[in-house]
């Protein structure tokens, strides 16, 4: 693995030993054209980097290249960020898309609602009607391609929630489907 070593610095410390570049490729055990490359542009293996740095009597850190090496750090993480962001929306499941419901409900034949919720699949979207009714609405898409709408009902009049049914039904895009609790009449229609 290659490691970016300061260029200035190598030859600096070279030349307060009054060496060579040819003197220095002799203490170092390295060749020549190694010492020449890294006094250069810097390019070094980490074992000619431990060479130098022993051959110096200081550590590898202190002749890095810290700007190319933070650079380059960065410039890791970003394509790392933006490859985990594309795998993600690849790895979206095919089948996970918004369903719109259709949703009226009744009470002794008079209209208490009547609105279109916007249902992300498998995630719960809810409303509330007059201050007295919240309606919680999930729906999801099953294998045999039928829609599967769960609903929480519940009375939150005098400042409680207090459940009072949780029906399930299964329908077709655009048939509508009839829940009936206590004296309301909830009518739910999908369409994909």
């Amino acid at each position: 693995m290659d490691i970016k070593l300061n260029s200035t610095k190598i030859k600096d410390l070279r030349n307060q030993h009054a060496w060579t570049q040819n003197q220095l490729a002799d203490v170092s055990g390295l060749s020549l054209r190694t010492i020449q490359r890294i006094e250069s542009n810097g390019s070094s293996s980490i074992e000619s980097a431990k060479s130098l740095a022993a051959v110096f009597e200081i550590k590898v850190e202190d002749i890095k290249n810290h700007k190319y090496n933070l650079f380059k750090q960065k410039a890791m993480i970003a394509s790392t960020f933006m490859l985990l962001i594309l795998s993600g929306l690849f790895l979206l499941p095919a089948n996970v898309q918004p369903i719109m419901v259709d949703l009226v409900l009744l009470s002794e034949n008079k209209e208490l609602a009547n609105v279109q919720l916007l249902n992300e699949e498998n995630k719960s979207s809810e409303m509330i009607v007059t201050n007295e009714i919240k309606i919680e609405v999930k729906s999801e898409i099953t294998h045999d391609k039928k829609i599967k709408i769960s609903t929480w009902l519940y009375n939150i009049s005098k400042g409680r929630h207090t459940l009072l049914a949780t029906p399930t039904v299964i329908t077709e895009h655009q048939q509508t489907a009839e829940i009936r609790f206590d004296q309301y009449v909830l009518f739910l229609t999908p369409n994909l």
